[in-house]
């Protein structure tokens, strides 16, 4: 699926509540940190999601 860029955008967005491998930063970094294939597809809309909804542990205390 290389280039399928909106493809590769909706899969990390449904991986959210599954995925956290941000979990320690305060922000995504949007150069070489990430893998070449995800740089590609975290867009300013899936940073926007990651960073503004609990994850991990605080996402299961909300739910608490």
């Amino acid at each position: 699926m290389e280039g399928d860029i909106p493809r590769g955008e909706r899969m990390l967005l449904a991986a959210h509540a599954r995925w956290w491998p941000y979990m320690k930063w305060d922000a995504i970094p949007a150069s070489p940190v990430l893998q070449p294939t995800l740089r590609l597809v975290t867009t300013d809309h899936v940073r926007e999601h990651y960073l503004t909804r609990p994850i991990g542990p605080e996402a299961a205390e909300g739910n608490a």
